[in-house]
């Protein structure tokens, strides 16, 4: 109770907490009976025995049933009201020894009028009270950090301990569900796209735009002023499948112009030329259909716009990075030269003379042969 009322005062100074309420509250009045054991060890007497025979003078037990007709009414034997009205009147309550000696509870234990706990709560077997706050603001996870923060400094008794838990607790097994999904989509979409292209280095390409929309998720989280919570998180797992789509046309129409034979340095420049309207004709058409959801025209709206803020900010910038930088990569891990190797050089061949021009006289030769 004590470490509870401490913790409670240091909740309090949290500017964005307010409600704060705790199950440490005092009871309502009860008779506490302390039992000597010594004493009662010397009279033969144990504390289940004294206990029973309290229970029985006020509770009392029930020895039979009154029937009158259809109804049915207990019948219960205990102490006269007189004897068991006022708390104080419960030392005088006698217990009767097993040689049939009675004498009063006061002779065998110390009767107290004090308050016990309103509900006991445990957690792994040990005793514990709950202190619970409303959040003011959005920002769950910055006033978390400043409970945090307030609860460390806190001094309380040796033998009791302060330890998040509710929402906090929440939160962190959502980060590290969304964490792994990050993870686990990255692979499929790898292992998808490395099926389908028959090469493990240009998936790593592709993949390589994912990155390019973080930089487009952190910017526009920042300028709208949203944190980053569960709901931008998953915005993040679908970008990880959405940003991809882009640099998958880009590379794919590279790698169809090097079968029909342009060089690296004409594929890579004519694919973007090639691909360009349709990456931000799908863009255009996902960031406007996301629009309204950021802006929250709708109900409820305000509480799903981090979710299109993060798709709608890390698509666009991933798609004016990806024209450039993914080409950039292309070039660097092909580790070909820009021609491919195939430069046009000329060379002249002489023809061959036919024996009957083979005269003094003038004649008209054949065109020089070029050789690709």
């Amino acid at each position: 109770d004590e470490a509870a009322e401490i913790a409670r005062q240091a909740l309090a100074t949290v500017a964005q907490v307010t409600d704060i309420a705790t199950t440490s509250e005092p009871g309502s009045p009860e008779v506490q009976v302390t039992l000597d054991r010594d004493r009662a060890s010397a009279l033969g007497v144990t504390a289940s025995e004294i206990g029973n025979a309290l229970r029985r003078k006020i509770r009392g037990d029930i020895v039979g049933e009154f029937r009158e007709g259809e109804e049915r009414i207990d019948i219960r034997l205990r102490a006269l009201e007189m004897f068991r009205d006022q708390a104080s009147e419960v030392q005088d309550l006698r217990l009767r020894l097993d040689d049939g000696t009675a004498v009063p509870v006061s002779a065998l234990a110390r009767i107290e009028v004090g308050r016990g706990p309103a509900a006991i709560y445990r957690a792994d077997g040990a005793r514990m009270a709950e202190i619970t706050a409303q959040v003011l603001g959005d920002d769950l996870g910055a006033v978390l950090d400043d409970v945090r923060a307030t609860m460390a400094a806190v001094d309380v008794p040796v033998t009791a301990n302060v330890q998040m838990s509710g929402q906090d607790e929440e939160l962190a097994v959502s980060f590290n569900s969304l964490k792994l999904a990050v993870a686990l989509a990255i692979f499929l979409v790898y292992v998808v796209m490395a099926s389908q292209f028959e090469s493990l280095l240009h998936p790593f390409v592709i993949l390589m735009s994912v990155p390019l929309a973080l930089v487009g998720v952190v910017a526009s989280l920042f300028v709208t002023n949203n944190a980053l919570s569960v709901l931008a998180m998953i915005g993040a797992v679908m970008l990880a499948g959405i940003v991809v789509n882009n640099a998958i046309v880009l590379v794919d129409a590279i790698n169809r112009r090097r079968r029909e034979g342009e060089s690296l340095r004409d594929a890579v420049i004519g694919a973007g030329g090639e691909r360009l309207r349709p990456i931000l004709m799908t863009t255009a058409t996902t960031v406007l259909g996301l629009l309204p959801m950021a802006l929250g025209l709708g109900a409820g709206d305000e509480l799903r716009a981090p979710l299109a803020i993060t798709v709608i900010g890390g698509l666009a910038v991933a798609t004016v990075l990806t024209l450039v930088v993914i080409p950039c990569i292309y070039v660097a891990v092909t580790r070909e030269p820009l021609d491919g190797g195939a430069a046009k050089s000329r060379s002249t061949s002489t023809p061959e003379r036919d024996p009957e021009l083979d005269t003094d006289d003038e004649r008209v030769l054949p065109a020089a042969s070029v050789a690709t």
